[in-house]
């Protein structure tokens, strides 16, 4: 699909994927790619519909409802993105790719700023490196 996001999950089960990835480097595909099914094997969209329906059936008032939503949503939100993040991180190792071109695509956004629902480029590419130098188990 030609679309401004690299890709998104529709609905929690049909991941979307721009056309724009021709762009990027083949580790970079693998990365969008394995994030974007985190998002899908952690169940994120499921998650985030039982937290809105938990907080909307103990706020029967709109108002307080909308405010506790307001106040927690994008913090839930940026950590799902962590999650995934992780996710396509842990699946580049296990493919032998270096997780380093996963930094580089927020590296190019440059310094933006978290958003409602996702972290900043710069936070984003710091957790991808902290993730790839871990060292490994013994």
């Amino acid at each position: 699909m030609d679309c401004e996001a690299d890709g998104f999950v529709y609905q929690g089960k049909t991941v979307v994927l721009s056309t724009r990835l021709a762009r990027m480097n083949p580790a970079q595909r693998f990365f969008i790619i394995a994030h974007e099914m985190g998002h899908v094997h952690l169940a994120h969209h499921g998650a985030m519909r039982s937290f809105v329906a938990r907080i909307v059936g103990q706020h029967p008032e709109e108002t307080l409802a909308r405010r506790q939503l307001a106040s927690s949503l994008s913090e839930i939100s940026h950590q799902h993105e962590f999650d995934a993040d992780a996710f396509a991180v842990r699946a580049m190792e296990t493919a032998g790719l270096d997780p380093e071109h996963a930094a580089w695509i927020f590296d190019s956004i440059g310094r933006d700023k978290d958003n409602a629902t996702h972290p900043s480029a710069r936070r984003r590419a710091q957790a991808i490196r902290a993730l790839a130098h871990r060292p490994t188990a013994q």
